[in-house]
C-alpha cells in the first residue's frame, strides 16, 4: 500500500483511482529519484552505456531518453516491486500493461463497450515486403501500362524520393503484375474501401512509417463502439490517389456525375487507353541513354523473359484464359519496344553520343528480342477467347493511331451502333491480315481489298 507522510509526523494509507495510474512513461505518478534520473538522462541525450541512438537519429530528445533509459539504475520501489511480481510468473511475464496479473485477476464483463478512437491499433504492413517492391514512378508507370494495370490496383506513393524521382511502392509480381506470395499472406491486403459510398464509413487509417512504408490502423469511433461478439467489416479510404482505379471499375465520381463508363464499356476503356498510351510516349520522348538502358534493363530481366516463357507455353498448346493478361503484356512490349526504338535514333542521332557505345548496343539487343515475330504461328493456335483477346488489343493500337481522324472510336454517345459494329469487325479484320497472318504481303492486300 502507498503510504504519505504530514508535515507532523502522521502517516495516511493512500489508495489511488482512474486511469494510467503505472509507472512508466504514459504516467504522471513518478518517484521523485525517478525523474531527476530520466531528466538528466534526456539532457544528456541519451545513456551512452545502454541504448542510446546514433548521431543525426531523426528521433527526438525524449524518445532517445526514454530508449536509453534503465531502470535497474534508478532505486524506484515501483519498479523493483513490479520486477519481483513478474518473477513470481511462470513465463516471467504475465498479462496486461505491466505484466504482472493473470487472467484470473481481471473481472468478466461481457456488457463492456469497446472503442479506440482517437487512438489506433496496428493491422499490419501493407508493404513494401521485399527490396524489389520499390520502385521508381518511371518504372513503376512502363510495368503498369505492360500488365493492363493491374498494379495501381494495389500500389501507393510514399513521400521519400528514389534515386531523385517519386517512389512508389509496388507489391505485385514483375512477372505477371499479380499480387505477389508474400503481400497475400498479409491481413491489409483484404480491407477493401469506401469508395464515395455515403454507406460505409472508414475504420481503418492508412499511414506511412518514416515516409517510405505503409502501415494499416485500425479505429473504432465511439459511434460504432462494439460489444463482445460483434463483428464489423473493415473499410479504408484509399483517397484520390485511387480515383483512376475506380473509374476503370465503374464506381469513380465520373461514373456517377458524368455517365462514365468502367473498363466494361470499350468506349470509355479505348479513351482511357488512348491516354496512357501518350503518356508513355512522352515518358520516352524526354529519356536520355542512362535512364533508358536502366528501364530497358529492368524490363527486359523482370516483365520481358517471364512473360515471353508463358507466351512459349501457349504456343507448345498449353491454352488457358489465364494467359489473356500474358498476351497483352507481350504485345505492349512489342509496341513499346518500337517506340524506344525510335527514341534511340534520335538520341545517337545527336554527335556527342557514340552509337557503339556499350549502353547503346545492349539496349539494341533487348529491344530486337522483345519484337513479336511469333505472333502470326501464335495465333492459329489460339481458342477463340485468346485471339479475341489478341484482336482487341491490336485494334486498340490500330484506332490509336487514327485517333485524329476517328474521334472517341466505340464511343455510344457519339456513334450509333452500326458505326460501332462496323469498326470494330474492321479493324479485327485489318489487325488479323497486318499482323496475324503468315500469307505474303500481296496476298494479306488482297484479302483486305475484299
Amino acid at each position: 500500500p502507498l503510504v504519505a507522510e504530514t508535515l507532523g509526523g502522521r502517516k495516511l494509507s493512500v489508495t489511488l483511482t482512474g486511469n494510467n495510474l503505472h509507472y512508466n512513461e504514459n504516467s504522471i505518478y513518478w518517484s521523485k529519484n525517478r525523474s531527476e534520473k530520466f531528466i538528466e538522462v534526456q539532457r544528456n541525450g541519451g545513456n551512452p552505456r545502454t541504448k542510446s541512438l546514433p548521431p543525426g537519429s531523426r528521433r527526438s530528445s525524449r524518445d532517445s531518453a526514454i530508449e536509453s533509459f534503465d531502470e535497474n539504475e534508478v532505486q524506484c520501489k515501483v519498479h523493483k516491486e513490479v520486477k519481483n511480481l513478474r518473477e513470481k510468473m511462470s513465463d516471467k511475464h504475465g498479462i496486461g500493461f505491466l505484466g504482472i496479473h493473470t487472467q484470473a485477476d481481471y473481472r468478466v464483463d461481457n456488457d463492456k463497450q469497446f472503442w479506440s478512437y482517437p487512438n489506433a491499433f496496428e493491422l499490419g504492413r501493407y508493404g513494401p515486403h521485399r527490396p524489389e517492391d520499390r520502385k521508381t514512378n518511371l518504372h513503376f508507370d512502363f510495368k503498369n501500362f505492360i500488365h493492363n494495370f493491374e498494379p495501381s490496383v494495389w500500389s501507393y506513393e510514399v513521400p521519400e524520393p528514389m534515386l531523385k524521382k517519386r517512389q512508389i511502392i509496388d507489391i505485385t509480381d514483375d512477372h505477371t503484375g499479380e499480387l505477389h506470395s508474400l503481400a497475400k499472406n498479409h491481413t491489409p491486403i483484404y480491407v477493401n474501401e469506401i469508395g464515395h459510398n455515403p454507406e460505409l464509413r472508414s475504420n481503418v487509417l492508412i499511414r506511412d512509417k518514416d515516409d517510405r512504408s505503409i502501415y494499416y490502423y485500425v479505429c473504432i469511433t465511439k459511434e460504432c463502439k462494439m460489444k463482445k461478439g460483434d463483428t464489423v467489416e473493415l473499410f479504408a479510404n484509399y483517397g484520390d490517389y485511387y480515383e483512376q482505379v475506380r473509374e476503370r471499375k465503374c464506381y469513380g465520381r465520373a461514373n456517377k456525375s458524368e455517365h462514365l463508363g468502367g473498363d466494361e464499356d470499350d468506349g470509355a476503356k479505348l479513351q482511357r487507353n488512348f491516354h496512357e498510351r501518350e503518356e508513355v510516349e512522352k515518358d520516352i520522348s524526354s529519356l536520355e541513354v542512362f535512364a533508358m538502358f536502366h528501364l530497358v534493363e529492368f524490363l527486359t530481366e523482370n516483365v520481358f523473359k517471364p512473360v515471353n516463357e508463358s507466351i512459349r507455353s501457349v504456343a507448345h498448346g498449353k491454352l488457358d484464359l489465364r494467359q489473356q493478361r500474358h498476351l497483352i503484356a507481350r504485345r505492349r512490349l512489342h509496341w513499346v519496344g518500337e517506340k524506344l526504338t525510335g527514341r534511340v535514333q534520335e538520341v545517337i542521332a545527336h554527335p556527342s553520343v557514340d552509337s557503339s557505345s556499350e549502353c547503346i548496343c545492349s539496349i539494341r539487343e533487348s529491344l530486337r528480342q522483345w519484337r513479336f515475330v511469333s505472333m502470326p504461328t501464335l495465333f492459329n493456335k489460339l481458342n477463340p477467347d485468346l485471339a479475341k483477346i489478341l484482336l482487341g488489343e491490336l485494334s486498340e493500337e490500330l484506332l490509336y493511331q487514327t485517333r485524329s481522324c476517328i474521334p472517341n472510336p466505340l464511343d455510344e454517345t457519339v456513334w450509333s451502333n452500326i458505326a460501332i459494329d462496323l469498326t470494330r469487325k474492321t479493324t479485327h479484320s485489318i489487325a488479323q491480315h497486318l499482323f496475324c497472318s503468315s500469307e505474303p504481303i500481296g496476298v494479306r492486300k488482297q484479302h483486305l481489298g475484299k
